[in-house]
């Protein structure tokens, strides 16, 4: 069973502009990654990786 609970956030003004901030600059990383990725899928450079460990 999946359980949640939901909570209101009531920020100050100065809160408020560092939570946008902060979700502005998330999405600016995950656009800029999506695109560069798409990019070099396009030109045949990006290639399906593993784990990221070394497989020896």
């Amino acid at each position: 069973m999946i359980r949640s609970h939901r909570i209101r956030l009531n920020p100050t003004p100065e809160q408020a502009t560092c939570f946008a901030r902060a979700a502005g600059t998330r999405r600016f990383v995950f656009n800029r990654g999506l695109a560069d990725m798409m990019q070099q899928q396009s030109a045949g450079d990006l290639r399906r990786r593993g784990s990221g460990y070394d497989e020896t």
